[in-house]
């Protein structure tokens, strides 16, 4: 890693200097690693994009006043490929390379375009300032949707990396735990905490809790939930969340979890640029065409693992939250297929949804299993494996609904597909374990990266819950 590379990693988020020019490939770096922390699957640079994004940053820097969004023939620095990319950007002044990500991820209106699901494809490119004005970077970003929630730790420091640490130098050194935001649905969400959760290893973390009220700049808008932990978190830790909440008076629950680095310093190899989250190495997280789907996923549902192109939807992913209220898991290693995994949880259905006929395809860590759906939600009995999806209906009409669903798998061999989870064959007491559960149900694919205690007797049994 060169001195430029090496700096750059020091640039927080709001600072405003440039500490010398970064190249296309490392600001996409930069990104890809942002998209990582939150699970979402890698960027590809395009040259002659982030040829067209130099050219409109040259046009920007010369035109100041002018519409950054377009290009006007016969204005200073025009060109057909910089006028092409206009409307596709997103730009600052005064930073460049990494501190321009950082600044772009810092702020809401910004941020929500390098998460989007639909976010592909990207160019970039910088002007160094003219007649002493400050420097521009311009980032092509695409005709995409921004999510409507993120649910992470402030600024976007999830997975491997310390909470918040890209504004931090070490939690260590602060006086208070740093900032953990549920962040709110839109700029005018109101919000009303019921009850809220930090444990690390499964002991409770004193804390305080705040509700945005307003929609302030950079990373704070209305209907943030803001968690304040009232002493530094662990390093090398996992820190699981639970919040249930009010939104604009819908009952709402959320959890997630991540994992802060080995020192507490923002660390990017443990951080990982291909998708970690939460497990860790975890082959859940290996997507090597990026479409969303995991290869492990894709390859039990007949698509090809490494073309985008070949998905379950004849799509990417539209990656979604999936809401795990509980799961355990048991394991013996002394007697073979007497392992056995229980997951429950919440899914979304539509109005007038039918359930009958209708397949589903969990994926626990590995282990993965397709049902088809009876009229009543259930999968075929007599067999050791089964799923129940429990959905209401007034006088046979079904409304939109949270719908409790059940997964209870046994008589199996599970401990090879969840070994990449931690789930070992070695005598451990109350490690903490990530098991990754994704649901592929209605064209969706929802995923939850659920915290558990694991404890194990090598050559015995394991159990998680």
């Amino acid at each position: 890693m060169h001195l430029c590379r090496m700096m750059g990693l020091l640039v927080f988020a709001h600072t405003a200097v440039a500490v010398c020019a970064a190249t296309p490939e490392e600001v996409l770096e930069r990104v890809n690693l942002y998209r990582a922390l939150h699970g979402l699957p890698k960027v590809t640079l395009n040259a002659a994009l982030s040829s067209a994004c130099a050219a409109h940053a040259s046009y920007i820097d010369q035109n100041r006043s002018a519409d950054p969004y377009t290009e006007v023939s016969g204005a200073p620095g025009f060109t057909s490929e910089g006028k092409a990319v206009a409307p596709e950007i997103i730009f600052t002044f005064s930073h460049t390379g990494n501190a321009a990500i950082d600044f772009f991820f810092s702020t809401y209106g910004f941020r929500g375009f390098l998460l989007a699901d639909d976010f592909t494809t990207a160019g970039y490119g910088e002007s160094p300032g003219t007649n002493g004005g400050s420097a521009v970077a311009v980032l092509r970003v695409g005709p995409v949707h921004k999510p409507t929630r993120i649910e992470s730790p402030k600024n976007g420091t999830k997975g491997q990396a310390a909470t918040k640490a890209i504004q931090a130098l070490s939690e260590a050194a602060g006086q208070k735990g740093l900032d953990i935001v549920l962040y709110g649905s839109t700029f005018t969400s109101v919000a009303e905490v019921v009850s809220t959760s930090i444990t690390v290893a499964g002991s409770p973390v004193a804390h305080t809790v705040s509700v945005q009220t307003t929609s302030a700049s950079n990373a704070d808008k209305k209907g943030d939930i803001i968690l304040t932990p009232s002493g530094p978190l662990p390093v090398g830790a996992l820190v699981s969340i639970v919040i249930d909440y009010r939104e604009d008076g819908v009952a709402k629950h959320k959890e997630w979890s991540f994992t802060t680095s080995s020192t507490g310093l923002f660390n990017p190899s443990e951080a990982g640029t291909g998708g970690t989250v939460g497990g860790g190495s975890s082959n859940s997280n290996t997507d090597t065409d990026g479409d969303g789907f995991p290869d492990e996923l894709e390859n039990a549902l007949g698509t090809s693992a490494s073309d985008g192109v070949s998905t379950p939807t004849g799509a990417a992913a539209q990656k979604e939250n999936l809401t795990v209220t509980k799961a355990s898991v048991g394991l013996n290693f002394a007697r073979p297929l007497s392992d056995k995994i229980s997951v429950d949880g919440l899914l979304p259905v539509p109005d007038g949804f039918n359930v009958d006929g209708v397949k589903v395809t969990a994926d626990i860590g590995g282990v993965i299993r397709t049902f088809t759906l009876s009229s009543k939600g259930a999968s075929p009995t007599g067999v050791p494996e089964s799923f129940k999806l429990r959905i209401k209906a007034a006088g046979g009409i079904v409304a939109a609904q949270e719908a409790k669903f059940g997964i209870k798998l046994s008589k199996g061999d599970f401990g090879a597909a969840l070994s990449d989870e931690s789930f070992s064959n070695t005598s451990v007491t109350a490690q903490p374990v990530t098991l990754p559960v994704l649901v592929f149900f209605n064209g969706r694919l929802l995923r939850a990266d659920h915290p558990l205690s694991y404890n194990a007797k090598s050559g015995k049994s394991g159990r998680a819950k």
